[in-house]
């Protein structure tokens, strides 16, 4: 009997003890300073350095690229760095940056640098959104010619209203704007009368009836 009894208090003895549990209370959690503690300062490096390259290159999929990994993978290290505070990170909902919105911006502002502005995105999230919505490159090239042209006849009736009649290609070429826009429709019309075709402008006449042309056709 004190046989037995000797070998269940070695085997009680060679038990290892199991570290005991640190229980918060209800009403606290973990502060930010003791959650860091438990961290390597290589994994908080590696957070940090994937912010930073989240903050350079605008996307999650570039700083994918860059690091080799998934952008699941990036997207989970940011909001593991959120959450230990290390930074702040929200992904954001670009669904009111539409296709229609990006045209208008573009007509209005004429240039995707100031779309990006306006819209208060980085240059590669616009990439990304035009490649959603899929504007391509050539898309963006005709709204530019668009817009030039809708300007160039903005400009073209302003300057027949301070002459009292449609100008000739001579008169266009006699001052500084009007060699701009003389240069303008050139560019986008590829020749004047093509661009007073499009207008339903009348073709003056040669020189000799320029004078009676310039009575019958006043101004836009």
């Amino acid at each position: 009997m004190e046989s037995n009894g000797h070998q269940s208090e070695s085997r009680i003895a060679k038990e290892p003890t199991l570290p005991l549990k640190v229980a918060f209370p209800k009403d606290r959690s973990p502060s930010t300073g003791e959650r860091l503690d438990r961290i390597p300062k290589e994994k908080i490096a590696r957070l940090l350095e994937v912010y930073q390259l989240y903050r350079e290159k605008g996307t999650l999929r570039k700083v994918a690229t860059h690091l080799g990994v998934s952008h699941n993978r990036v997207r989970a290290l940011l909001f593991q760095g959120a959450n230990l505070g290390l930074f702040k990170y929200s992904p954001r909902d670009f669904s009111g940056i539409t296709r229609e919105k990006i045209v208008a911006d573009f007509m209005a502002l004429g240039s995707l640098k100031q779309v990006a502005k306006t819209n208060k995105i980085s240059a590669a999230t616009l990439s990304n959104i035009l490649q959603k919505e899929r504007i391509s490159t050539s898309e963006i090239r005709q709204f530019r010619i668009e817009r030039l042209r809708k300007k160039c006849i903005e400009d073209f009736k302003s300057y027949s209203e301070s002459l009292g009649h449609f100008p000739t290609s001579t008169e266009l070429q006699c001052t500084k704007k009007g060699k701009v826009i003389y240069e303008t429709i050139f560019q986008c019309w590829r020749s004047i009368n093509n661009f007073r075709r499009e207008l339903k402008i009348p073709i003056p006449p040669r020189r000799k009836s320029r004078q009676k042309y310039k009575l019958l056709h006043p101004t836009l």
